[in-house]
């Protein structure tokens, strides 16, 4: 619920845009560089995944800064993956007005 289902992405822009918060990338995953393919991945995981599949519920806001990253997870498994995607009007603020919960 409105958390990043692609890390990569995020983090190859945070590289590029010399933001202020790299650091929270790499002390949570590492070196930002070995991110691609690993563990913490979720399209190299979903790329990999078996025949038991988990059922994914998975919501954004449309102003979220991880929005157009979640959405682009959405077009690319929703084919293979047994995903409900919702999608509603806002910005991060996940649960403060109720309406995904």
């Amino acid at each position: 619920m409105s958390g990043a289902l692609d890390l990569v992405s995020p983090a190859n822009r945070k590289q590029e845009e010399k933001l202020s918060f790299p650091a929270e990338f790499a002390n949570t995953f590492g070196p930002l560089a070995c991110l691609a393919g690993s563990n913490d991945d979720l399209f190299a995981l979903a790329q990999g995944i078996g025949a038991v599949q988990p059922r994914l519920y998975i919501t954004c806001k449309a102003e979220n800064f991880f929005y157009e990253d979640n959405k682009h997870f959405v077009q690319t498994f929703s084919g293979r993956l047994n995903i409900t995607y919702e999608e509603l009007s806002g910005s991060h603020a996940c649960c403060s007005d109720g309406k995904a919960v």
